[in-house]
């Protein structure tokens, strides 16, 4: 850039600091920053601890603690949203649920992820007793015939509809356990 290009920015840039300057923010402008940065608080918080390096576990439980409002909200949202459905809990994962909820609402917490297991079981064996019949109507048929389940039209839609339920489950259950 040339010198006076530079000159008629930086002067556009005074004049635009200027008009913000005098412009005044509302008080519910002011609260939705507020919440803002309370939200990205419980998120680097969860984070640290649940998914990155945090290790100083007696700190993750005063944080937690002080947590209230939207802070709170978004920590137990991020809790259940981000819980790994797919086998065991990592142990970090494990190790945060038992910090923040204790033994007896982690406990809670694993009851209802086995719970949605069973449940997925379940589902998946149903969709696959569908497909074998439908194979069987088409004369396919056999003790060689083992369908995947996976496979089936409706698998993630059902699949979707469960862990949705599972997810709100989870959330409602967070609500109820005590922070330790």
């Amino acid at each position: 850039m040339k010198g006076g290009e530079m000159a008629e920015i930086k002067s556009t840039l005074d004049l635009v600091m200027e008009k913000l300057k005098d412009m005044e923010v509302s008080e519910e402008e002011k609260r939705q920053f507020r919440e803002k940065e309370e939200r990205e608080k419980a998120q680097r918080l969860f984070h640290r601890y649940f998914k990155g390096e945090g290790r100083d576990w007696d700190t993750l439980k005063q944080q937690v603690r002080k947590l209230e409002g939207v802070a709170r909200e978004e920590f137990l949202r991020l809790v259940a949203e981000e819980i790994p459905l797919d086998g065991t809990l990592s142990d970090r994962y494990a190790r945060g649920l038992e910090v923040v909820f204790g033994p007896q609402g982690k406990g809670r917490i694993e009851e209802a992820l086995e719970g949605y297991r069973r449940r997925r079981e379940a589902r998946g064996n149903e969709l696959k007793a569908e497909m074998l019949q439908d194979l069987a109507r088409r004369g396919i048929k056999g003790s060689a015939v083992d369908p995947n389940p996976r496979f089936h039209p409706r698998w993630r839609e059902v699949m979707g509809e469960l862990e949705r339920d599972l997810r709100r489950e989870l959330h409602k259950l967070l609500e109820e356990i005590p922070i330790s």
